[in-house]
This record gives structure tokens, sequence and C-alpha cells, in this order.
């Protein structure tokens, strides 16, 4: 089957993400990778060991809902734990790729049967195809269908500016019903750009985890009382 471009990306990202979590996560001391799904650590924030062999949650909660776990590797951005440099990581993808009953795929997207973006258990979590995952989401969900084709250029200067006002991703992905991937394109006159137009500032596009979504914000601190 022919990958378009944005497929052949996005299995880049989750292939360097797929190795950093069989080589720094899965038989990490420092990790608890739990049949309940949760993700627990020995790390603080600051960097150092819990004492007395304490755990903590490992997760953080970005904008789009989904739960990450940042990962220290010696390269990419600065993360929760201070003075480190690392990658934050679905803790959904770490979980199946834990207990999943298929290795991961590159192409693939781990995605939450019932729809709960915090609800890590394994029998939520199955592999599935960019297209399988939309088609979940319109059926299973009652989601839209992103629409790209009402696209223009007029919508594209029209997200560059609210960006530049101060928009978040989430309202633009809102407001347009797009991904955040595309968002960044369009912020980052990467597509539906015109020859010699200016912008004030370029954003850097963020190396962060994704799924179709595209680039996420810093993931908040997690609140437990999320879990209930």
């Amino acid at each position: 089957m022919p990958r378009g471009y944005w497929d052949r990306r996005m299995a880049k990202h989750r292939a360097k993400h797929d190795h950093y979590i069989a080589t720094h996560v899965l038989n990490n001391p420092l990790f608890d990778i739990r049949p309940d799904g949760t993700i627990w650590t020995r790390v603080a924030t600051n960097g150092g060991l819990i004492p007395d062999e304490g755990w903590r949650r490992a997760e953080c909660i970005g904008d789009s809902g989904h739960l990450y776990v940042w990962v220290k590797t010696g390269t990419g951005k600065r993360g929760t734990v201070k003075g480190e440099r690392g990658v934050n990581i679905f803790a959904h993808r770490i979980v199946f790729a834990k207990y999943g009953k298929e290795p991961l795929d590159t192409y693939k997207i781990v995605n939450h049967i019932d729809g709960n973006k915090t609800n890590n258990l394994p029998d939520n979590l199955e592999l599935i195809t960019p297209p399988e995952n939309s088609r979940h989401a319109m059926m299973n969900l009652g989601h839209s269908p992103i629409k790209n084709a009402k696209l223009s250029f007029k919508i594209a200067d029209e997200i560059r500016e609210l960006r530049k006002g101060g928009a978040s991703y989430r309202e633009l992905c809102q407001k347009y019903n797009i991904s955040k991937g595309h968002v960044s394109e369009i912020v980052n006159n990467k597509i539906w750009y015109r020859e010699g137009m200016v912008t004030e500032t370029r954003e850097d596009y963020r190396d962060e985890p994704q799924d179709q979504t595209g680039p996420e914000e810093t993931p908040k601190t997690i609140d437990e009382s999320i879990f209930g």
C-alpha cells in the first residue's frame, strides 16, 4: 500500500520513540509499567532518585488529553527532570509495548477503544492504522471527520495571524477542525505558503510524541484526581 508524505513522516517519528521504549524503558529498573496501565518511576523531578526506594507516577498530561512519559535519552529538549535531555513518549504506546498482543508497528497507532485518553488499561488498547483510527473516532465516538479540503490560503493566513496573536494549537485545531501537525505546518509556512510572504516570527517544529495529532505542547504535571 503506497505511503503518503505524512504517513512516512509520522512513521519515522514513531520509529524513533519505539526505539527509546525498547532501549530506555522496558528493561529499565527505574520504570515500572504496571498491569493497570499506569507507569511509575524512581526518578524525582530534580533528577535524583526518590529516597527509600520510593516511586511516583511517571505520566504527565498534555493539551491533547493523552498521557506522556518523559524519558531521558541524552538528546532532545529539556524535560520534566531538571537539567536532563530526553523526549516525551505516549504512555499508552509504552503500555502496549509491554502488554500488547502484537509488536508495535511504526505505521500503526495505539488506539483507546473506549475513547478515554487516560485509560491505558492493556485491554483498552489496540494497534490500528490511521484510517482505522479515524473511522473508530467517527463511528464509535461521534467525532466529525477532518475536512482538510476546506483549507485555503485565506484560512491559512487567518491561522497564522491568530497564532501570532496568542491562539493555542488546541484552539486552532478546534476552530478549523484540523490536526496539530497541519497547524504547525501552516504556521511554519511549510504548506499553504505563497512565495514572497513575510511573517514576523517562525516557530520551531517541536520534536515531541505524536500520533495522528502532530506536535504537542509541553505536558503539564499530572493531576491524579483524573484517575478517580
